[in-house]
């Protein structure tokens, strides 16, 4: 195919599914290009688990794409990167590629709580002269780590981007790795058109239109049930996420899933609605100290049980 593109995700065992979620719905949307897909790892996966992933329904029915390992264990930087509560060491892998790709122009970075909805060629196709980072923006008025286009050959020949993050390591041992590009390279840094990437932090219902090609489930994510409304989870983006989820599970435990899904749409959320306002009040009016909260993250769990794909 005459239209290539390259794509990468930085992830650790636990998010292997949900990449692919992520790369099924990039692939189902966009048929016409062919997709190079590395995929940022510290020693957890290997080439044959993928294959296999790769050779089974629903991913074997696109013939437009490669994943290929890229094992990163091997930088020194990884033995110096900062270490944050609520983020694993895999965020600041989606930095690496200037220097892992010599040969290569541009890359598009993509989360694992992220889906794509439709055609993107336009994005990938932008021009990025003297733009390193470009994607949606975030609460502080900077890119937002999530979905990122990257310009590699900018990048390479202007900074060595493993000295900087080493040189803010030193200064802040608790940066993210998108504070890092937002502080150091700020004056090169473009956001996407207005909704085009949909980023959801806080209430999602009815703000993602015809004009979104991306959807960024920050807050809350889909695979963990944490802090979701009801008006939420009605949301063509939720919706669509457990759609193509939902091929990802074993034949045996489709009514299995079917049964998490109601909990998910109808229990779950005022489940968590009761959580929030217990909480809410409990600390405001009773002891106005943080109270033990019963979390609903074992969606994930049971997700991984009933999926072709395993976390271990």
């Amino acid at each position: 195919m005459d239209n290539q593109y390259n794509i990468t995700f930085s992830i650790n065992r636990l998010h292997l599914l949900f990449a692919m979620v992520t790369l099924y719905s990039l692939l189902k949307n966009n048929k016409e290009y062919y997709f190079n897909v590395y995929i940022l790892h510290n020693n957890c996966l290997n080439q044959n688990e993928i294959d296999d992933i790769c050779n089974k329904f629903p991913l074997n029915q696109f013939n437009n794409f490669k994943i290929h390992l890229v094992d990163v264990s091997y930088l020194e930087i990884m033995e110096r990167l900062p270490i944050l509560v609520r983020y694993p060491a895999e965020i600041f892998f989606k930095l690496f590629p200037p220097v892992l790709f010599s040969n290569m122009d541009k890359i598009l970075h993509l989360d694992t709580d992220v889906l794509v909805i439709g055609d993107i060629k336009e994005f990938l196709e932008t021009n990025m002269n003297n733009i390193y980072f470009m994607g949606d923006k975030n609460q502080k008025n900077g890119i937002c780590a999530g979905v990122l286009l990257i310009n590699l050959s900018d990048l390479r020949e202007n900074h060595n981007i493993l000295a900087d993050m080493e040189k803010e390591f030193l200064l802040d041992n608790k940066i993210s790795e998108e504070t890092f590009f937002n502080k150091v390279y700020k004056n090169h840094t473009k956001f996407t058109p207005h909704n085009y990437i949909y980023t959801t932090e806080g209430d999602i219902n009815s703000k993602i239109d015809n004009s979104t090609r991306i959807i960024h489930f920050t807050v809350p994510k889909p695979y963990v049930l944490s802090r979701f409304k009801i008006k939420d989870l009605n949301t063509k983006g939720v919706k669509e996420y457990f759609t193509y989820l939902s091929d990802f599970i074993e034949p045996k435990y489709k009514w299995q899933f079917k049964i998490l899904k109601f909990y998910t749409f109808y229990l779950g959320s005022t489940i968590n609605s009761l959580e929030r306002n217990t909480h809410r009040i409990w600390s405001k009016y009773i002891k106005k100290e943080k109270v033990f909260q019963y979390k609903s993250s074992f969606l994930t769990k049971k997700i991984y049980k009933y999926a072709t794909i395993k976390s271990k």
